[in-house]
């Protein structure tokens, strides 16, 4: 299986949503990317550019998913591309219900040709929300089929895709399991742009401290 990644630290990066929302695109990513390359930010660990929500607008007739034409002109493999030629990570955004936070679509029954798809474009680190529309009754059932999906494509390959899941707060619950399907997990709601979320965030990882280990972290 992969080895640990991430193990000296937590993947550090860079999110699209706290301050562009939906307001995104290729140009704005590249922006994000050209920043972190070049102001100190790469050379002290912040290496993945992530895109959140909006940017899938349907589905291929095969089922594979669809960047916004308008917004993502060049595609995400050519994003993804740009991303590494500055030494830093692609990610990008789903949610393991039918449709994401902003009802787009979501990767319910579409795991395996959405990690095999990811995997062409040379993804990094997935973010899996949990937002609305059909669900799994397992909520770990399209966090394994992800995992298995990104193992394929690391041994294909040799490049390690991070997998971030929403949510999992019960360490005598999916505490038990999340470290063996996920690399990192939310734990609270959306972190805000003040003190207070900031520090109410921090005290609440407590309890799940001893969840956390070398490669799979509280988030």
């Amino acid at each position: 299986s992969p080895p640990l990644v991430g193990s000296r630290r937590p993947p550090m990066g860079y999110n699209t949503w706290n301050f562009y929302h939906c307001n995104i695109d290729e140009n704005t990513v590249k922006a994000a990317a050209d920043a972190i390359a070049s102001n100190g930010m790469k050379e002290v660990g912040y290496e993945y550019v992530n895109i959140d929500d909006c940017w899938m607008v349907e589905r291929h007739p095969n089922g594979s998913a669809q960047p916004d034409p308008v917004r993502f002109p060049s595609g995400m493999k050519a994003l993804a591309d740009y991303v590494h030629s500055k030494g830093l990570k692609f990610g990008v955004y789903t949610s393991r219900t039918s449709l994401t936070c902003q009802k787009r679509p979501g990767a319910y029954l579409h795991e395996e040709i959405d990690a095999a798809t990811y995997c062409e474009w040379g993804v990094d680190y997935l973010k899996i929300d949990s937002c609305g529309g059909s669900d799994w009754k397992e909520a770990n059932t399209s966090w394994t089929l992800f995992k298995k999906g990104f193992d394929k494509c690391f041994n294909e390959t040799g490049r390690y895709t991070i997998k971030s899941v929403e949510h999992c707060s019960d360490p005598k619950g999916c505490g038990q399991w999340i470290a063996g399907v996920a690399d990192l997990w939310r734990t609270t709601r959306d972190m805000q742009a003040t003190w207070e979320s900031i520090m109410s965030t921090i005290h609440s990882q407590n309890k799940m401290a001893p969840v956390a280990r070398p490669g799979h972290y509280n988030d």
